[in-house]
């Protein structure tokens, strides 16, 4: 049987686990049902680098991870001794978000990083085998590397539907991240402000569940424009604490700043699992899985920074009240979560060709 390892940054949180968690575990999954006998192994970071290679790791046929870190000369030195090591060992990359050169990047030090990932990332194709890019992207090729191109996916049966709460008679909408500048829920907050200050009367409750940089400037807007009584925040939730906010949730928000790192199509992960959720979708840009079919239970703003127009999102959930009821409406949307974004089908491409690569070998 095919041996791999699936390098993993710091942890995975097995009891409590993240969205990026559940993820690879899902991918896991999927490579162990393919036949390759692969484990996630835990890179530590030492020296301010979780590159430290050890020479255990070319007793594998494969090895598979998630580029979250710069490329950088421990990086190209790391891989180098890999392939020294065992020429035949197949590496494959996955890149969740490219491209990202507007994230983070943006001090001083930020620039330098950069300047270093652009020198080295040139110099790394003799020893990735392929890359993987994640939402809306058709390169054949990338960095002089063969690229695989797919969307995320999540294990939907391990996800359970909302249970509908009939008797709350607020709108009640969601953002459920680790926060950060690309979310962009400052426009969200500025709308009900609108909404509001222009006479607006329906009950708009927005759940901020979550923690993050941008947290206290989301907390501060709030504050400023005196929404505490329509935008509540909890901190990091999970486990049945999380499954309480969806239940109450009628729309889920996606990332609304994509503009801000010049994305404009995503995969995020979160939309994945207000689908599996059953639940209507506020986007900020073009989410993948739904580009391509006439999915109605998604309404769409302009990738900017204008304020979301809460009357257009009011029209949209109530028009979906009028063909079905919200029970209906959790089940037709997760039973298209099963076909749009169970990594069953979105991973089957990496699996095809690791299979495929691995058999030459």
């Amino acid at each position: 049987m095919v041996k791999g390892l699936y390098f993993v940054y710091g942890n995975i949180n097995f009891s409590k686990p993240t969205g990026i968690d559940k993820k690879i575990l899902a991918q896991l999954n999927c490579f162990q049902m393919k036949g390759i006998d692969i484990r996630p192994e835990i890179l530590k970071r030492r020296r301010g680098s979780f590159w430290n290679y050890d020479k255990s790791y070319s007793n594998v046929n494969f090895i598979y991870f998630r580029k979250c870190t710069t490329i950088d000369w421990r990086f190209y030195n790391f891989f180098k001794c890999l392939k020294r090591d065992n020429p035949n060992i197949v590496v494959f990359m996955e890149i969740p978000t490219f491209p990202y050169d507007e994230e983070g990047f943006h001090t001083i030090y930020g620039k330098i990083t950069l300047l270093i990932d652009h020198f080295f990332r040139l110099k790394i194709s003799k020893f990735i085998d392929r890359i993987i890019l994640v939402a809306g992207h058709t390169e054949k090729e990338l960095w002089g590397i063969r690229t695989i191109c797919m969307k995320n996916g999540i294990q939907v049966s391990d996800i359970t539907p909302r249970v509908v709460n009939s008797e709350s008679d607020a709108i009640n909408i969601s953002c459920i991240a680790r926060f950060s500048a690309w979310h962009g829920y400052e426009r969200l907050i500025k709308g009900i402000y609108k909404y509001y200050t222009s006479g607006g009367k329906r009950n708009i409750q927005v759940h901020m569940v979550g923690d993050g940089i941008e947290l206290e400037n989301y907390k501060n807007l709030t504050e400023r424009l005196n929404l505490k009584n329509h935008v509540i925040f909890y901190g990091a939730l999970y486990d049945e604490e999380l499954n309480d906010i969806y239940n109450q949730t009628d729309i889920g928000c996606c990332s609304l700043g994509r503009y801000k790192t010049n994305i404009n199509v995503v995969s995020d992960l979160k939309s994945r699992e207000f689908l599996a959720k059953g639940i209507p979708l506020i986007c900020g840009c073009i989410v993948d899985a739904l580009d391509e079919i006439d999915f109605k239970y998604a309404i769409y703003f302009s990738n900017d920074n204008s304020e979301i127009d809460i009357k257009r999102v009011i029209d949209f959930y109530d028009g979906l009240l009028v063909d079905e009821s919200k029970e209906e409406i959790t089940g037709s949307i997760r039973k298209l979560a099963f076909d749009l974004v169970d990594v069953k089908n979105t991973f089957s491409r990496v699996l095809e060709e690791s299979t495929n690569i691995l058999k030459k070998e």
